[in-house]
């Protein structure tokens, strides 16, 4: 009885909205720990690979796109302690500093240790 005083209690809590199901969609506090990635480079290199799936037109990730000269990528550069450094690559829709900023909004969603995702300058992308 206590288990299902305690799934109505979370089902029909105020702190989640009545859209947001339970699981990878729900907003990270009410999402179960076991849910969460651990900020390691293979699971970084992960969400980066999920991130341009799932938002794919901010990537170019269509023929449409490509076919206007949206080419945009992100490229997994390296662990800084518990920020994610990438390099931002291509040309996409929107400024790069938006780009970035929903990058860093979909891993810091996915994994909770990861504090921050920094982009490498354009200089520094061109050089390498």
């Amino acid at each position: 009885m206590f288990v299902d005083v305690l799934l109505c209690t979370l089902a029909f809590s105020p702190l989640r909205p009545p859209f947001a199901p339970l699981g990878c969609s729900a907003p990270p506090h009410m999402r179960p720990a076991s849910m969460s990635l651990v900020l390691t480079e293979e699971n970084a290199r992960q969400c980066l690979d999920d991130v341009q799936r799932d938002i794919g037109t901010l990537f170019g990730n269509s023929e449409q796109n490509r076919a206007v000269g949206i080419t945009g990528a992100v490229e997994f550069v390296e662990l800084d302690g518990p920020s994610v450094v990438v390099r931002l690559t291509g040309r996409f829709w929107h400024e790069r500093s938006t780009v970035l900023a929903r990058v860093e909004s979909y891993l810091l969603e996915r994994i909770p240790e990861c504090v921050s995702v920094e982009a490498l300058p354009e200089e520094e992308d061109d050089a390498q």
